[in-house]
């Protein structure tokens, strides 16, 4: 995505704590069982962890219902963009 290392630095803090709860959008679900039967089909029920990042990189190209059937690598790349976008407006 051509981040830029602090920034990639930020999000992996961010991320240091992860908090799994239930969810009411069916939409977020089927997502999640897409992901899964996914994986189920690419690994044949065997997860090697070497596998891991082309396996990660695999599902972010599937559309996701949950982000209006856009592609997850998509929208985290115009998040990133937004992100930065209004940082380098604060900061003029």
């Amino acid at each position: 995505m051509g981040l830029a290392s602090d920034t990639i630095s930020a999000e992996r803090a961010a991320m240091e704590i992860v908090q799994i709860q239930p969810t009411n959008s069916r939409s977020v679900l089927g997502s999640m069982n897409d992901f899964v039967h996914h994986l189920k089909w690419r690994t044949t029920n065997y997860f090697k962890f070497s596998e891991a990042d082309a396996l990660e990189d695999m599902l972010s190209e599937i559309p996701m219902g949950a982000l209006n059937y856009q592609y997850s690598v998509e929208v985290a790349a115009a998040a990133f963009s937004h992100s930065r976008s209004a940082l380098r407006a604060d900061a003029s």
